[in-house]
């Protein structure tokens, strides 16, 4: 398994309704410097919470800067004639703060 850890800010969530919370976010991350064009080059990255308490994630907004910590994941799905492989960061069950 390998784990990674990304400090960004949420662009857009969805969490479900429920005792314990399962919800897609994705984070904007700054992933270096283009000196040419004098700015940061960023990534918007896919995460997926799980089983978190939803008092927990209460002060969770869009534009929240947060530390995600988690693992990578691939999935792949047949999209017609074609194999849609998507990759995601789903969160350890204490890997979200809000910084």
């Amino acid at each position: 398994m390998n784990t990674v850890i990304l400090i960004g800010v949420i662009t857009s969530m969805n969490i479900s309704n429920g005792n314990k919370v399962i919800g897609k976010m994705k984070i904007e991350t700054k992933i270096g410097f283009d000196k040419g064009r004098k700015e940061d080059k960023t990534a918007t990255v896919p995460v997926t919470l799980f089983g978190f308490e939803r008092e927990m994630l209460e002060d969770l907004k869009v534009g929240a800067r947060v530390c995600v910590q988690g693992y990578v994941t691939e999935n792949q799905r047949q999209f017609e004639d074609n194999v849609l492989i998507t990759t995601e960061v789903r969160t350890f069950p204490s890997g979200l703060s809000i910084l």
